[in-house]
């Protein structure tokens, strides 16, 4: 007698794992859809005006992007009829995620960037405005870095499938036994340097986002301040890559680890982010709501409030002004500086005057 077995190198993902993986990225797909209508519904509040609402509902669009490469590291390439659909898979994971993290930390970075510019302005007659289109612009420009780069990428160095079949035969007591297994690989030429690029062009922006958020830490407070949003932001990133460097190096054929970690990992980074964003404005909106607020509430997000402020001011007003103030006292300290060192001047001359007036008074001119 004889029996026939047939086996696949990457057995199929755990039904729990699945499931409990999808049930985390639909709760936050859920939130931030909870999110993006309480930024619609509320954009006229002052404090979601100040925490920009046109860049947050950028941050969201980028979330439901890597969100949804998150469901997609769930299908395995098994399942899917042609190697074509598995490389296409593959290009499309990697191009959601990429394209949605910078309009994750796109908004934010340049949310604490204008924050840094504005309130390191020292010439006070040189007004600085930095409006929501200018920053949307700079988070064009990243998206569009990375089209560039994954284009070159997808058009001169494909992702490529192969597949090979190994049949092993084994005699027993009760006759032959036949064992195949298939082992497909997916990979392009030069996917490493690829790989290197991107995660280096990302790297030095998180970094240079983390570099804004210890100048700009004190600010304000959240959300007009989202220091705390990048540090926590990148941090979580650093981590989540590094692990899933290290599960696919290490234990790259347990399937249901590497796939836990991965979809895991972008769950965490993505939902923590937006809690951070969103999560402040959600306490505060309430107080807020009345138009007749006084400005001494709004003050507290801001170390250099300016009364003279009104609600019928815009954000980018809001920037300007504060901005100024700040600048001016900052010009206010170093000419109270000059001020005490023209004093002790002084006082040193005073000194020696009233020395050389005594030593007169004490000098006899008749004296032998």
């Amino acid at each position: 007698t004889s029996s026939d077995r047939s086996g696949k190198s990457s057995p199929s993902f755990s039904a729990a794992l699945l499931g409990v993986v999808w049930t985390f990225l639909t709760g936050g797909v859920l939130l931030a859809l909870f999110f993006l209508v309480f930024t619609i519904r509320f954009r006229k509040n002052r404090i979601v005006k100040m925490s920009s609402p046109n860049l947050n509902i950028v941050t969201l669009l980028g979330s439901a992007l890597t969100y949804t490469s998150a469901y997609l590291f769930g299908i395995q390439e098994q399942s899917l009829p042609s190697g074509d659909s598995v490389e296409k898979l593959i290009q499309v994971r990697l191009c959601l995620l990429c394209v949605g993290t910078s309009l994750v930390f796109g908004p934010v970075l340049g949310k604490s960037w204008r924050l840094y510019k504005v309130f390191t302005q020292r010439v006070p007659d040189k007004r600085v405005i930095i409006k929501d289109l200018q920053l949307l612009a700079m988070v064009a420009v990243l998206v569009l870095a990375d089209a560039v780069l994954l284009l070159t990428w997808v058009f001169s160095d494909p992702v490529q499938c192969f597949r090979s079949l190994s049949v092993s035969l084994r005699a027993t007591e009760k006759g032959m036994t036949c064992s195949v297994s298939r082992v497909q690989s997916c990979a392009s030429l030069y996917s490493d340097l690829w790989l290197v690029l991107i995660l280096g062009f990302k790297s030095i922006l998180l970094l240079y986002g983390t570099y804004l958020a210890g100048l700009t830490d004190n600010v304000s407070s959240p959300p007009v301040n989202q220091s705390l949003t990048l540090i926590v932001g990148v941090n979580l990133v650093f981590l989540a890559a590094s692990t899933v460097c290290l599960v696919h190096r290490f234990f790259r054929a347990w399937h249901n680890l590497l796939f836990g970690f991965t979809s895991g990992g972008i769950f965490v980074c993505t939902t923590t982010i937006n809690c951070f964003i969103f999560v402040p404005q959600l306490k505060q909106w309430k107080a807020f709501e009345e138009e007749s607020q006084n400005v001494s509430h709004m003050a507290k997000y801001f170390t250099s409030p300016s009364r003279s402020c009104r609600s019928v001011y815009s954000e980018e007003q809001l920037y300007q002004l504060i901005g100024e103030k700040n600048s001016m006292k900052q010009l206010l300290t170093e000419k109270n500086a000059v001020i005490e060192s023209l004093q002790e001047q002084v006082s040193s001359a005073k000194e020696k005057l009233m020395r050389l007036m005594s030593g007169e008074s004490g000098y006899d001119p008749h004296a032998p």
